[in-house]
């Protein structure tokens, strides 16, 4: 598998910031339509989903880069297995 380019993998973080956020406002809209509470709470809300929504997609960068080197570290050891056999 080919390695991305960083302009592709930063055009798939926004994409994924944008339907985190999404969603994020979409179920505090429906939450706060249904169950009206403090206001206080309600900026807790806002920032905790914000805060998901740029931390997740980073983590998850993260997590991917390492199996992939972890595939290929798995890949050199299985090539150099084969030549002694």
């Amino acid at each position: 598998m080919p390695e991305r380019s960083p302009l592709t993998l930063l055009r798939d973080y926004i994409i994924i910031l944008f339907l985190t956020q999404g969603a994020a406002i979409l179920l505090f809209y429906i939450w706060l339509k249904t169950n009206p509470l403090r206001f206080q709470i309600v900026i807790v809300v806002l920032i905790v989903a914000l805060l998901l929504a740029f931390v997740w997609p980073i983590c998850l960068g993260l997590i991917l880069n390492k199996w992939r080197r972890y595939k290929r570290y798995l890949r050199r050891i299985n090539l150099s297995l084969s030549a002694f056999s």
